[in-house]
């Protein structure tokens, strides 16, 4: 299940449920981090207690049934696991100044990530301890072409997921035994991709 944090002070968590920050006490911890940037290419010190990590851009959350936290840092989606070991999982190969959303599927324990510059959404293969984080990954929905307001047509409806243009996509929802993803197309709203 994912949390999303909205500007209104409200916690959107995964399973539906909304907390109102403005009803709850102020309490804060560090999770992560220790203050001081880290270089962009990261290496094995990105691998260790998470309070002791050092981190770039942080622009992406999902925490994932066990407890862990996977954390969106500018270039590599790091897994803090439930004991505070940090592990990197994901390294990103294109130009990850952009926005991108992470989503967990909390019944097959899959990791989504959603890549609005690429017009793609990938599934993290391996959420222990990948040999190569820069090759693990695989597409699920997109081909990285625009679908065009308008054009119909020619985004890919009807075809399966991985063949079908996205315009914007911006998270991943998982249902058990359904796929549904969103993607700004004609209309905003929320696409199917099928199971």
């Amino acid at each position: 299940m994912g949390a999303e944090l909205r500007g209104a002070g409200i916690l959107h968590k995964g399973n539906g449920e909304n907390v109102f920050l403005s009803q709850q006490p102020p309490v804060i911890s560090t999770v992560m981090g220790n203050g001081f940037y880290r270089s962009v290419p990261c290496g094995p010190s990105c691998s260790g207690a998470a309070r002791d990590m050092m981190l770039f851009a942080p622009v992406a959350l999902a925490s994932g049934p066990d407890g862990s936290l996977y954390v969106g840092d500018f270039n590599f989606i790091r897994r803090v696991h439930p004991d505070g070991y940090t592990r990197t999982i994901l390294e990103l190969n294109t130009s990850p100044a952009h926005k991108y959303y992470l989503a967990m599927d909390p019944m097959g324990e899959v990791l989504y990530v959603s890549d609005t510059s690429s017009r793609r959404v990938y599934r993290v293969r391996n959420l222990g301890q990948p040999k190569d984080p820069s090759r693990n990954l695989e597409v699920v929905a997109g081909t990285g072409e625009q679908c065009l307001p308008f054009d119909q047509n020619h985004c890919g409806e009807g075809r399966k997921a991985a063949e079908a243009a996205l315009n914007n996509p911006r998270g991943r929802r998982r249902r058990s035994g359904s796929g549904s993803g969103s993607d700004v197309r004609r209309t905003p709203g929320a696409r199917r991709t099928g199971p």
